[in-house]
């Protein structure tokens, strides 16, 4: 258990990620013999895009991804139990699988602002001081993507919400674990707005800037209205 801590430290794995996990084959299907990665009980491994991440019912306390192939190689279509965990192609395109069972990111995704919202990633939010996400994915009480956050202080009962997890359940539902208070929820356009509003300063240098009068510091600021004054220089 202590090496998929590590491991799941490690990784930082994102929604939108294209991860290489390692699989067994449970399907006896006498088509799947064409396939020589894909005989019974053979191992093999493939690649798919990270669609959820937090703990799965039934299934322990443990964390797990949820991930969409682009191919029936899963086992469901992000349902488990009848409770819907993620979207993705087909009856047979999901697969929830364990830390120890990714074998590499193929390619890291970004959201609004470069923004990278991977599993126990450290976050402020204004109201709420530090916290750190363990959880993303569908949820039972609203629709879209939600983010749950756990926080290294229980919050006070004036700020409470509807949206406040307490100990990472909603309505009886589990999507992660934590001390009792600590548990809060974020939608993906709340939580990206409000992050992004702490970086709005930093700017996005673009290399189509080169040559147009902007300074040569990458690092500089310069606002739009003094930018033509920097090609006059004084004897």
């Amino acid at each position: 258990m202590l090496n998929s801590y590590v491991k799941e430290a490690k990784l930082k794995i994102a929604l939108g990620d294209k991860i290489k996990v390692k699989l067994k084959n449970h399907n006896s299907d006498k088509s799947d013999d064409k396939d020589k990665d894909k005989k019974k009980g053979k191992k093999y491994s493939k690649e798919g895009i990270v669609s959820f991440y937090g703990c799965v019912e039934s299934k322990g306390t443990g964390t797990y991804y949820g991930i969409s192939f682009h191919s029936e190689i899963g086992k469901n279509d992000g349902t488990f139990k009848k409770r819907k965990y993620f979207d993705c192609k087909g009856s047979k395109h999901g697969l929830f699988v364990q830390p120890e069972q990714v074998l590499k990111i193929v390619t890291k995704s970004k959201l609004k602002d470069n923004i990278r919202l991977h599993f126990n990633k450290n976050i402020t939010l204004r109201d709420y001081g530090s916290g750190c996400i363990k959880f993303a994915g569908l949820t039972s009480f609203d629709t879209g993507i939600w983010y749950g956050i756990e926080l290294q202080s229980r919050p006070s009962s004036t700020s409470g919400s509807k949206n406040q997890g307490k100990d990472g359940s909603i309505n009886g539902v589990q999507y992660f674990h934590c001390n009792t208070g600590n548990g809060i929820f974020r939608s993906q356009q709340n939580l990206l707005k409000e992050l992004g509003s702490q970086i709005e300063r930093i700017p996005n240098i673009k290399p189509s800037m080169k040559g147009k009068g902007h300074s040569h510091n990458p690092n500089a600021y310069a606002p739009p209205s003094s930018s033509k004054k920097q090609h006059h220089h004084r004897p």
